[in-house]
């Protein structure tokens, strides 16, 4: 297989109104990928036959942008962008017999809005929060295309989609943040024609798999996160004037540098609806619910600068996502004790880690024990 990517690039931006700054530029990109592979298909190791996947496809995008930032006052700014993108692809599928041809534009605005309780770092503890939405595309890879036909085993195989769409994705994003320790985001993402692998049952018992726009996908959550909070903070002495010390009856400023004992956590829960193009027999539209969550709770202790540092790390990653009747699952082979196949089980339990990893540091060396 070969692959060419090849792109160039023009920007520009300029000041306007002092504290506005205006940007523009093009770009134009081109991947190639020429794909010559041949797959040998064995019997108690006696060669049955050669099949050859072969193909070669084209990628072109072409795109334009502006976007405007403006500092109104000391706390807030604000940014409006747009960008516009216009893809061309050609794909030669040779062993399939197969060419296709896709041209779209796509607008995609952006939007940002902020605020600091601090300009330009003049309080201690600063306070931020921000408001932000984007609109991003995410195109199929070749091989989600190619429809050529891989076999697993005996009795499921995989093949790509000429008739795959690009996937687009709008995000909405808030942010809390209270100077470097504590950092809060909540998020809503909407993803329309998501990519996703659809098993087939044929009435023989066999199966197979196909990429395919599965629908559409809402996820919200939240994320907050500690970093390194002092519980036992190593402070240092420095004066705001120089001239001035503890003789002259004036006591020095204490700052922060660090932490003797510092705490570090980070927890984050999302929720996601996955709603199927598809219908059930009924009609109705085929729905998949999940969740996920994650805990990481991090005890470091430092006793002086240059010494051994010690850490306790503990983790709960916990990903939930219901049985049930799904267009989008996996599939795994089951056989009888006679080695025939019996029947296709679907993998859709939650799962769940746990891990308590101690970590002790010294010098260049550090030495990592996982306690669970």
């Amino acid at each position: 297989q070969v692959a060419d990517i090849y792109s160039g690039k023009l920007d520009f931006q300029t000041k306007f109104w002092e504290t506005g700054m205006l940007e523009c530029g093009v770009k134009y990109a081109l991947s190639t990928t020429d794909n010559n592979m041949t797959t040998d298909s064995l019997l108690n190791g006696s060669h049955l036959s050669q099949t050859p996947s072969n193909f070669r496809y084209d990628e072109h995008v072409a795109a334009a942008y502006i976007s405007a930032g403006k500092q109104f006052g000391e706390h807030w700014s604000v940014k409006i962008g747009l960008r516009g993108e216009y893809t061309y692809s050609y794909g030669n599928w040779l062993s399939a017999d197969s060419v296709t041809r896709k041209s779209y534009f796509d607008p995609f605005p952006t939007a940002y809005v902020g605020y600091t309780s601090s300009p330009l770092g003049k309080i201690a503890q600063p306070i931020s929060v921000s408001l932000s939405y984007t609109r991003r595309i995410k195109r199929p890879n070749y091989w989600m295309l190619n429809p050529f036909v891989t076999y697993v085993d005996a009795y499921s195989s995989q093949m790509g989609n000429t008739n795959l769409t690009p996937e687009f994705n709008n995000d909405v994003e808030v942010n809390f943040s209270w100077t470097q320790y504590l950092n809060m985001t909540f998020n809503f993402a909407h993803t329309q024609d998501m990519f996703s692998q659809k098993t087939t049952l044929l009435p023989n018992g066999t199966g197979y798999t196909q990429w395919t726009n599965f629908g559409t996908c809402t996820t919200h959550g939240g994320n907050i996160s500690l970093t390194e909070l002092p519980i036992v903070p190593k402070f240092s002495n420095s004066d705001s004037d120089p001239t001035s010390n503890s003789a002259s009856g004036q006591t020095a400023k204490r700052s922060v540098v660090g932490a003797w004992l510092a705490l570090t956590v980070n927890a984050g829960y999302y929720h996601f609806l996955n709603r199927s193009y598809e219908k059930q027999a009924d009609g109705k539209p085929v729905y998949q619910l999940g969740s996920h969550r994650r805990h990481t709770l991090r005890l470091s202790a430092q006793e002086l600068d240059h010494h051994p540092r010690r850490q306790l790390v503990v983790a709960n990653d916990h990903g939930l996502r219901p049985a049930g009747e799904h267009v989008l699952h996996e599939f795994r082979s089951k056989k009888n004790v006679d080695g025939e196949r019996s029947d296709f089980q679907p993998q859709c339990p939650g799962s769940r880690t746990f891990h308590a990893i101690l970590v002790n540091q010294h010098g260049a060396t550090t030495r990592i024990q996982q306690l669970v």
